[in-house]
C-alpha cells in the first residue's frame, strides 16, 4: 500500500528573478514508504501571488531520492510523521 502525501507551495520574490518571474507555485507529492518525492507541477508567474501570465508550466516530474539536511527532507519529516 502506498502512503503518499501532497503539499502545495507559493513563493513570491521581492524583485524580478530573470526568467523565474515574480512568483512560482509548486505541488509536490511525498512517498512516505519509499522516502522519495516528485513535483506534480511547477508554474512560474510574471506577477506576485501566482497571478499574471504563466511563464513556464511543467507537470509530473521524475521521483527523487530524499537528500539529508535539505528543505525537502524537513517537509518530508513533518508531513510523513504527524
Amino acid at each position: 500500500m502506498e502512503n503518499l502525501v501532497t503539499e502545495s507551495q507559493l513563493t513570491d520574490y521581492k524583485d524580478q528573478q530573470n526568467t523565474w518571474g515574480m512568483s512560482f507555485q509548486t505541488t509536490i507529492v511525498y512517498d512516505c514508504q519509499q522516502v522519495r518525492y516528485r513535483f506534480l507541477s511547477i508554474r512560474r508567474h510574471a506577477e506576485p501571488m501566482g497571478v499574471g501570465s504563466t511563464l513556464l508550466e511543467t507537470n509530473h516530474g521524475p521521483w527523487h531520492k530524499m537528500s539529508p539536511d535539505t528543505p525537502s527532507e524537513t517537509l518530508f519529516l513533518i508531513l510523513c510523521n504527524p
